[in-house]
């Protein structure tokens, strides 16, 4: 959640910076393009999960959503709570999935 949170510091400032912080343009635009390129990087970095090949990951929403109804076990509608999505073994791009979600890894069963 930090870095999310500094990230998102990260770009205002890269975007609302003042123009003449620096004593030259030069530098002025190395600032504020640093500022966003670590801004995006840290989001990116919050972006993704990667399952192993022998493994599967639980998700649980914890931010932003409405509660689970009462008497319900899992969250069909993206309510918080455990998903009925699970997410299989490789790597996949979901945005900002390590700041919405709690993510439990278990060992895939099979059954014969």
């Amino acid at each position: 959640m930090v870095v999310a949170f500094l990230s998102l510091i990260a770009i205002a400032a890269a975007l609302l910076m003042n123009k003449q912080l620096l004593p030259s343009p030069t530098q002025n635009y190395a600032l504020r393009g640093g500022l966003l390129v670590l801004g995006i990087i840290g989001i990116l970095s919050r972006s993704f999960v990667t399952v192993d090949a022998n493994e599967v990951g639980h998700l649980k929403r914890i931010y932003m959503a409405p509660d689970l109804p009462a008497g319900s076990i899992i969250a069909p509608d993206g309510e918080k709570g455990p998903q009925s999505e699970i997410v299989g073994p490789g790597f996949h791009l979901m945005p900002l999935v390590k700041i919405l979600y709690d993510i439990e890894y278990a060992n895939v069963v099979e059954i014969p």
